[in-house]
């Protein structure tokens, strides 16, 4: 079981609860709802206005590290991925000893939109992957996805926000 209190940047205060495909954020894993365990980098958020402490908890199963191969991932991990790739007709762009989620994410998402899907890919991804019980993503991001204080650290990448509950709202900027 994971238990980890972290914070989640917000253009939204007043929040009773955070939905993971209410999310906009689609550059980097998809719609999630991305949270920190440092506060400055969850402060970073573009346009954010509060901080939300937050804590998540869900079985270890239903994470997938993306900074490690696939080969290493759980079997829930390794089945929704394959899921995913066979509703679509992708199992093809798989390498599972050498394959890391975001790397596969791209060519995925490069796939589709060369075959004429108008629908964001890392949407289907992650549907895909809640539906068969991944709650989480986290790691770092490899060097070229880095952009600065944002991308510092472990991203934890919810994308089943039955894990998540709100402990708190904090300002911005603290006292």
């Amino acid at each position: 079981m994971i238990t980890k209190t972290l914070f989640h940047g917000s253009k939204k205060k007043g929040l009773k609860a955070l939905h993971a495909a209410a999310s906009k954020n689609t550059i980097a894993f998809g719609p999630a709802i991305y949270c920190s365990d440092d506060r400055s980098v969850a402060a970073a958020q573009s346009g954010a206005v509060v901080i939300y402490k937050v804590r998540i908890e869900g079985p270890v199963e239903g994470v997938i590290e993306f900074d490690r191969p696939l080969s290493q991932a759980t079997e829930t991990a390794k089945n929704a991925v394959r899921t995913f790739l066979r509703r679509y007709k992708l199992l093809s762009l798989l390498d599972e000893e050498d394959e890391r989620i975001d790397f596969l994410q791209d060519r995925v998402n490069r796939e589709l939109i060369r075959r004429g899907v108008q629908y964001p890919a890392k949407t289907l991804f992650n549907r895909v992957l809640a539906e068969e019980g991944v709650w989480l993503m986290r790691g770092e991001m490899h060097g070229m996805a880095k952009s600065g204080l944002v991308d510092r650290g472990t991203q934890w990448v919810i994308l089943d926000d039955a894990h998540l509950s709100i402990l708190g709202e904090q300002p911005l900027c603290p006292n």
